[in-house]
């Protein structure tokens, strides 16, 4: 399968997301979706900064904010 990546993956993991919330509710939905969403940022690559960000923020509208800054471009490849 093609992994996403960019826009896409924006839009999948958001989805993924908004789904959750539908289905558990805005409150448990949010500390549900923060197992997948840390998943879906190790295996992007994402920033820690926004990944740790993501765990912890409880405001629906800012997550999806930073679900956008964590998967909208490419990582940063890290210098050895």
């Amino acid at each position: 399968p093609v992994v996403p990546r960019g826009a896409a993956l924006v839009a999948f993991v958001s989805e993924h997301y908004e789904a959750m919330l539908s289905f558990y509710g805005r409150e448990l939905g949010v500390r549900i979706a923060r197992k997948h969403l840390g998943w879906y940022a190790d295996a992007a690559g994402s920033d820690r900064a926004v990944r740790a960000r993501m765990m912890v923020t409880t405001e629906a509208d800012a997550v999806l904010a930073l679900i956008r800054a964590a998967f909208e471009s490419p990582p940063v490849p890290v210098a050895a």
